[in-house]
C-alpha cells in the first residue's frame, strides 16, 4: 500500500458518495477545508482546490471508517499522557491499544461548527472506567495568511476542550496532524522553532545526528517513516514570543511542488509542571507538549505527525486550547523563504 494524494473534489465525492459520515466542506477563495463528523477531524486542507491535500489520509479511508478503525490519517484529538490511555502495560509502554470510544469515537455536529463527543474511557495506570466524560472540538476557516506570504494557503482554527470528570490524575486534550513523506528519497523536516534548540529532547529512545540537528532559532527532524522516534520541545526551550511552535516541510511525490504544515497557539503548557505526557523513559524524564513523530514499524503508510497538548485537566476542569493548523503549496524557494519568517531565522536547511 502506498500513500494516496487525494484532491479535493475526489476525497469530498468518495466521502459523501459513501454516506457513512457527514463532511463540512469550508472554502475561502481557492482554498478548502474538509470536516468529517467521523471522528471528529480536519481531513483535507488544501491551499489550492487542484493541489493535493496537504494532510495524509488513509488511501482506502472509506473500509476504515467501515471497520471504525482510528488510522484515517488528517488532524485529530488524542488524549495525553499516553502512558494511562493507550498502553495495556503502562509501566513497560507495552500493549498499544487505541480505545475505540476516544478515537474515532462518536463524534455529532451540534451546530455549524462544533462537533461533540460523550464517552467512556478506561485508565491503565488506575484500573478505572471513567463514564461521562466530554470532548468538544469547534472548527472555523482562517480567511486570511496570517503571514502574507502570497503564495496558496489554507487554513482552520481548532479549539479544543476535554473533561474527563472524577479523573484522579491530570490530563490534557491533544492535537495530532498526520503528515506525509515520500520516505528515505525524498523526506520531509519538521521545524521546532526554539529560543533554546538543546531543549528538544527524545521521548522514545536518542535521536541519531542523522535525525536531529539543532541551529541558531530551531532545532530539525528527519521525517522518513522508516524508524520510530518522537521528539519535543521543553518549556523553557519555547520561544513563546514566535506563535508558531511547529513545522513539517515536505515536497509532493513526482513534484516540483512544496508545501509546509504550520500549527500556530498561545494555548500551551510553560512549565514542566503543567506538561502531563511521560517520556518512555519514565515519570522524572523531561516532558514537552510540542511533539513531532516519525512513524515506522513496518507500516506500510509513511507519515510523521506533528502534535501540540494543551492546558492540564482535572476532574472538575477541563482541558482546553486553540490552535490555527495551517497550510501553504509553492516551489521550493518559495517555501524556503516562507520557513525563515516562520522559524525568524536567516537560513533553512532541509533534510
Amino acid at each position: 500500500m502506498n500513500n494516496k494524494l487525494w484532491n479535493e473534489e475526489h476525497l469530498y465525492t468518495t466521502l459523501i458518495d459513501s454516506q457513512i459520515t457527514r463532511v463540512e466542506r469550508l472554502r475561502t477563495g481557492n482554498s478548502s477545508v474538509l470536516i468529517s463528523e467521523f471522528g471528529g477531524r480536519v481531513v483535507g486542507l488544501f491551499p489550492s482546490t487542484d493541489l493535493p491535500n496537504t494532510l495524509l489520509v488513509h488511501p482506502d479511508i472509506v473500509n476504515q471508517i467501515k471497520n471504525r478503525d482510528w488510522c484515517l490519517g488528517g488532524e485529530r484529538q488524542w488524549i495525553a499522557p499516553q502512558q494511562d490511555y493507550f498502553f495495556t502495560n503502562p509501566e513497560s509502554f507495552d500493549g498499544f491499544l487505541v480505545q475505540d470510544s476516544v478515537d474515532p469515537g462518536t463524534y455529532k455536529k451540534a451546530t455549524d461548527f462544533e462537533y461533540i463527543k460523550n464517552f467512556s474511557i478506561y485508565n491503565y495506570i488506575t484500573r478505572q472506567t471513567i463514564d461521562n466524560c466530554t470532548s468538544r472540538r469547534t472548527f472555523s476557516p482562517v480567511q486570511k495568511d496570517p503571514f502574507d506570504s502570497g503564495i496558496a494557503f489554507a487554513g482552520v482554527s481548532i479549539f479544543d476542550s476535554l473533561l474527563i470528570p472524577g479523573c484522579s490524575n491530570h490530563y490534557s486534550a491533544w492535537s495530532i496532524t498526520m503528515v506525509a513523506t515520500c520516505g528515505t528519497s525524498r523526506p520531509g523536516t519538521i521545524f521546532f522553532p526554539s529560543r533554546n534548540p538543546s531543549k528538544v529532547t527524545p521521548y522514545f529512545s536518542p535521536l541519531p545526528s542523522s535525525r536531529f540537528a539543532t541551529h541558531v532559532d530551531y532545532a530539525r527532524f528527519l521525517i522518513d517513516s522508516k524508524d520510530p522516534f518522537k521528539c519535543a520541545t521543553e518549556p523553557d526551550g519555547t520561544d513563546w514570543e514566535n506563535p508558531v511552535k511547529i513545522v513539517y516541510c515536505a515536497p509532493f511525490d513526482k513534484s516540483d511542488i512544496w508545501y509546509c504544515v504550520v500549527k500556530v497557539s498561545h494555548d500551551l503548557p510553560k512549565t514542566q509542571d503543567e506538561c502531563v505526557d511521560i517520556p518512555a523513559g519514565g515519570r522524572d524524564g523531561k516532558k514537552g507538549a510540542i511533539q513531532g513523530y516519525n512513524h515506522g514499524y513496518g507500516s506500510t503508510l509513511l507519515y510523521g505527525e506533528i502534535e501540540l497538548q494543551f492546558t492540564k485537566g482535572d476532574a472538575t476542569h477541563p482541558s482546553h486550547g486553540k490552535h490555527d493548523l495551517l497550510s501553504y503549496c509553492g516551489s521550493k524557494n518559495e517555501i524556503f523563504e516562507l520557513l525563515k519568517v516562520l522559524l525568524r531565522t536567516d537560513d533553512v536547511m532541509v533534510y
